[in-house]
């Protein structure tokens, strides 16, 4: 007697593992040298860069300690050039806090109306003064940027606390018409020097800063921050010193952990 043959058919579950591979980075740089082994993306960075900036100042007074004659100065218009030194922190993957101290330099020329008065020729003479300050200065800068602007863009909002120092200041008059006139100086110019003088005093300057920036790769753990800056003045006193300034702000940042 056969006995009948039964085959059973048991269904085996099937098992799926998804692994998904994220780019988690505080910068969002692809750093890792392989999603294989452990990596730690650093955080906190040391950073030390460059500032240029054009400048529109308003100093009363500079212009009244300068004019050794009866020239009245407006707003002056200059340049302003400083090295940075600070830190950066990625509270977040999109989001840093980030110091810093600047140290430099700050140029600046006040223009004023001068001699008008007729010359043998028939024609007029006119001049203008020049006031030309250069004044050491020292600050310090407290900032948040947040990533806005593609995948590396970011907007940054801070505010500035710097000291302008003792500025020393030189006082010129020079022709502005006719062409051909030169002062009697030995050798003839077109330019006098009038005074060289120190005005007593620091000033210090609070101010509300806005950038717009772009961080680029250039290695594991360092990366650069070109970015335009504006700077307005905070001060509510209009005979205070007050500065406007625009420009260009490069610092490279470095991994410490």
């Amino acid at each position: 007697m056969r006995l009948p043959v039964v085959w059973s058919l048991y269904a085996k579950p099937a098992v799926v593992i998804l692994v998904v591979v994220c780019r988690l980075g505080a910068q969002d740089f692809d750093w890792a040298p392989t999603y294989m082994l452990p990596f730690r993306i650093p955080t906190l960075y040391a950073t030390v860069g460059v500032q240029a900036s054009i400048a529109s100042m308003h100093d009363t007074r500079v212009v009244d300690e300068g004019a050794r004659t009866c020239a009245t100065y407006g707003d002056g218009t200059g340049f302003i050039g400083a090295v940075t030194f600070g830190g950066e922190w990625w509270a977040f993957p999109d989001a840093a806090c980030a110091a810093s101290i600047r140290l430099g330099w700050s140029n600046a020329t006040y223009l004023a109306p001068g001699t008008v008065a007729p010359l043998v020729t028939g024609e007029t003479l006119r001049t203008e003064y020049v006031l030309s300050t250069s004044r050491f200065m020292v600050g310090v800068q407290a900032a948040a940027k947040k990533r806005a602007v593609r995948r590396y863009g970011w907007v940054g909002v801070g505010t500035e606390i710097t000291a302008f120092l003792t500025p020393t200041m030189v006082q010129r008059e020079r022709v502005v018409e006719p062409q051909w006139y030169s002062f009697a100086t030995d050798p003839p110019s077109r330019e006098v020097r009038l005074t060289t003088a120190t005005a007593g005093g620091t000033n210090v300057h609070v101010s509300l800063t806005v950038a717009v920036g772009y961080d680029l790769s250039l290695g594991v753990g360092l990366y650069c921050s070109p970015a335009v800056e504006i700077s307005v003045p905070l001060t509510l006193n209009l005979t205070d010193f007050r500065l406007w300034r625009a420009g260009l702000a490069i610092p490279i940042a470095f991994s410490v952990r």
